[in-house]
């Protein structure tokens, strides 16, 4: 299956690449290319940061996250920070 590929790619002189039954419009990949000289094309999808709100109760504003905060994510938290 494998030996005879069904759909043959061609880079123009710009070294782009293009397929609209394989590539979606405006969307990023991530190349890289194995040992054996094959490319591998990954669909990178953005990481979805927990949606946060701010609050005011009694006088104070408060930050209220749509999920619980956890140790980690405070260690992790820490670690960036500067």
């Amino acid at each position: 299956m494998w030996d005879n590929p069904q759909v043959k790619l061609v880079t123009d002189d710009r070294c782009r690449l293009q397929s609209r039954d394989l590539l979606k419009p405006n969307t990023r990949y991530d190349g890289e290319r194995d040992p054996s000289g094959r490319v591998i094309l990954v669909e990178l999808v953005p990481a979805q940061a927990p949606k946060a709100r701010l609050v005011r109760r009694h006088g104070r504003t408060s930050l209220v996250l749509d999920r619980e905060l956890t140790n980690e994510d405070v260690q992790k938290a820490l670690v960036d920070f500067p």
